[in-house]
């Protein structure tokens, strides 16, 4: 009788310990099947934007981030190289980055750095907030891209 009891609270407390993992691991399985759903999304967005190629010497890329507490998908994409100012032959550097929620084909912000003779100029706006640098840039835009 006492070896029975034993064996149904052992097995009470295994039954309960699974039921607890499980439920835990259940919103990191669907934690994890939204990333990738948001990942599959931004990808196919980036390819239509870019085309098929990249013409001269601008690169681009992209990041995605499924932000848990808004529950949304956020694009980061990015664009670098050199432009050549075809009055004067002169060349600078430049990066553009824009910040759109993925669902709603919506833009949230953008940073352009341009490096040239005449030094760094950068200038941003996320939402309704208008920055400068890209430090400013990236600490607006961290509560975005967290997940």
């Amino acid at each position: 009788m006492i070896i029975g009891q034993l064996t149904r609270r052992a097995f009470l407390a295994v039954a309960f310990a699974v039921v607890a993992c499980a439920a835990r691991a259940a919103p990191d399985l669907q934690v994890q099947e939204q990333a990738e759903k948001c990942n599959k999304l931004v990808e196919k967005q980036f390819r239509e934007r870019r085309g098929a190629g990249e013409g001269g010497t601008m690169k681009s890329r992209f990041e995605s981030h499924y932000n848990v507490k808004r529950s949304k998908c956020f694009f980061l994409e990015v664009v670098s190289g050199t432009v050549v100012d075809k009055t004067n032959e002169k060349s600078s550097t430049v990066e553009i980055q824009a910040l759109w929620d993925a669902n709603e084909n919506t833009q949230y912000g953008w940073f352009k750095e341009m490096d040239s003779l005449a030094g760094r100029q950068s200038e941003c706006f996320v939402q309704r907030t208008a920055c400068r640098g890209r430090e400013e840039w990236q600490r607006l835009i961290r509560p975005f891209l967290e997940e």
